[in-house]
């Protein structure tokens, strides 16, 4: 019951209300009614409700010369929401529990040697994370699909618009008398 309480007292603190459902999670599976909380993972992944919504920060987004994160990613805010994500993913693995796990967790490696969590859809491939330059010519890391470069497409540039027909001149009629 302090759990469910604190949980529903949250407000906007993402990672007190997650740790407190997580919390709420496994004191259910612990009293061992596993259906619940099958049900409310159910709720949670077609909802598509959990840390790895909640506990991110923001992606980088592509301009003219980057294409920007891949949209199956989000990118892990800090220690804490990817302790309480894989404590949330563990979750899917207890005895009785149904529902399958709707993302996955993977550490990445950044030129540099800096490690970069992120959460992937299901399904997704692998991703890395590759440093390119802005269009302000700035390098920034983004995380792409392994195999692809990061690089925007250059667009052509659009057709110019044909110019308008000029009608023939038409002589003026002449001044009535």
């Amino acid at each position: 019951d302090i759990a469910k309480g604190i949980r529903n007292d949250a407000g906007k603190d993402r990672d007190l209300y997650w740790q407190s459902a997580i919390q709420v999670f496994e004191l259910t599976l612990a009293k061992g009614d596993a259906s619940e909380v099958s049900r409310s993972l159910r709720f949670l992944s077609v909802d598509r409700s959990g840390p790895n919504q909640d506990l991110i920060q923001p992606s980088v987004v592509g301009d003219a010369a980057q294409t920007g994160d891949d949209l199956r990613i989000r990118r892990a805010r800090n220690a804490l929401a990817v302790e309480l994500s894989r404590r949330y993913l563990a979750l899917f693995t207890a005895p009785g529990v149904t529902e399958k796990a709707p993302f996955a967790i993977q550490d990445l490696t950044a030129p540099g040697g800096r490690t970069l969590t992120i959460f992937a859809d299901v399904g997704a491939p692998a991703f890395k994370v590759v440093t390119v330059p802005n269009a302000d010519e700035v390098d920034v890391a983004i995380i792409v699909e392994d195999g692809k470069t990061g690089i925007a497409e250059k667009k052509a540039a659009p057709a110019p618009a044909p110019a308008p027909e000029t009608p023939a001149a038409t002589p003026a009629p002449a001044p009535a008398k």
